[in-house]
């Protein structure tokens, strides 16, 4: 008889306050995340974090609390718009921890370029490419669900470097009656230390996509989506198995722009995973990706959201079978505070091993802009993992 067996539930609660000073009106900045409407040139901003992390590992059995204190710059060069824009960005993350919990500290770093050019009357390109160097922090990612103790938990952080491009073409005007899409792009992922464990998580994904939009109403469209991706690891897991292999998707649904009250997409389908091993079996499943905003009043309003897809594993398994869900809400007070509440939670399906996973996430923070060059932002978030191993009871 089948059942259910849970090893370990994890929770923490991080304290944060955000001081973001903004030189030279920079917009769209990690911490702004507001739209730029100018008309390009240099920006500069950087944020001050001070977080308060009551369980920095997320470990069920020993609670480790720090303080973290984080600098994110963010600079930008683009030019104007016009038939051909280019825009440069980097986005750097500086992390540091408490004395005693110091091998903690990270450095992270991102650039990104883009060009979009238009392709006679109807056609566009999109070119971007990215390169981040990263950190997975410790009890998260490959290390999730390790005990701080544990002599397998790793003395620093696992550092990443990941290379992204993409190349996209889309034939028809914006609010045109029909419109075809295309892109073709890499995403190559490796690891730089701890590589006793993170060289099994090195890969290389090739992707594809098509799509097709037919505007039904002067607001509301009909999409077609299709998508295929590539996945090369470049080492086989200990076991010798290989992870090699081909996913399909395949999405259709509507799309619609901001009405009175709503706008949003719900999009349905499904999605197939394959494996060069024969030996490995992948699945069919339902997918959808739903996403909507809603307007209750003018200063208020609610993000829905939730999506079913594959993904990579980070521990066993052959692939993660993952569902998402989430609701914000976000109001802006006659006082010019704008406040945060939010709901988050991932469900994870582990294909090929007995453990099944969820995360759940609390959120409430507040934002006051002082100006255009300065934003204080204060918040708290609830942490809680779970996860479970079936197993099969003795008749």
């Amino acid at each position: 008889m089948a059942g259910e067996n849970m090893i370990n539930r994890q929770c923490g609660i991080r304290w944060r306050v955000l001081i973001a000073v903004v030189a030279g009106g920079l917009a769209g900045s990690a911490a702004l995340a507001q739209e730029d409407t100018d008309d390009g040139g240099f920006k500069a901003g950087i944020g001050l974090h001070f977080d308060r992390d009551d369980n920095i590992y997320d470990s069920s059995t020993e609670e480790i609390k720090s303080w973290i204190m984080r600098i994110s710059p963010d600079l930008s060069l683009s030019s104007a718009p016009g038939k051909r824009q280019f825009s440069l960005q980097y986005i750097g993350d500086y992390g540091k921890f408490d004395g005693s919990e110091s091998d903690n500290d990270y450095t992270d770093h991102s650039l990104e370029g883009r060009a979009l050019l238009q392709v006679g009357s109807r056609g566009s390109l999109d070119i971007s490419a990215m390169l981040e160097q990263g950190h997975d922090r410790r009890g998260t990612n490959l290390t999730q669900g390790l005990p701080p103790g544990s002599p397998l938990f790793p003395d620093e952080p696992d550092e990443f470097e990941r290379v992204d491009w993409e190349v996209a073409y889309t034939h028809g005007r914006e609010g045109a009656r029909g419109r075809v899409s295309f892109s073709i792009g890499e995403n190559a992922l490796e690891y730089d230390n701890n590589r006793i464990r993170t060289e099994f998580f090195d890969r290389d994904d090739k992707f594809a996509t098509a799509g097709l939009t037919i505007g039904l109403q002067e607001r509301t469209s009909f999409v077609v989506e299709a998508g295929y991706t590539s996945t090369d690891y470049a080492v086989d897991r200990p076991e010798g198995v290989s992870l090699d292999g081909e996913n399909w998707s395949f999405l259709l649904g509507v799309t619609w722009e901001a009405t009175a009250r709503t706008e949003g997409s719900v999009r349905i389908g499904t999605e197939r995973r394959n494996f060069d091993n024969p030996d490995q079996t992948g699945e069919r499943l339902f997918s959808w990706d739903v996403a909507v905003r809603w307007f209750p009043r003018n200063h208020s309003y609610f993000d829905i959201s939730t999506s079913r897809s594959n993904e990579e594993t980070i521990a066993g398994g052959a692939y993660i079978d993952r569902a998402r869900y989430g609701i914000r809400w976000t109001h802006e007070w006659a006082i010019g505070v704008e406040s945060e509440l939010g709901w988050s939670r991932r469900d994870d399906d582990f294909i090929g091993a007995s453990r099944k996973q969820d995360e759940s996430e609390y959120y409430f923070g507040l934002r006051l802009p002082q100006g255009n060059r300065l934003i204080w932002e204060a918040g708290v978030t609830r942490r809680d993992r779970g996860t479970c191993l079936l197993y099969t009871s003795p008749s």
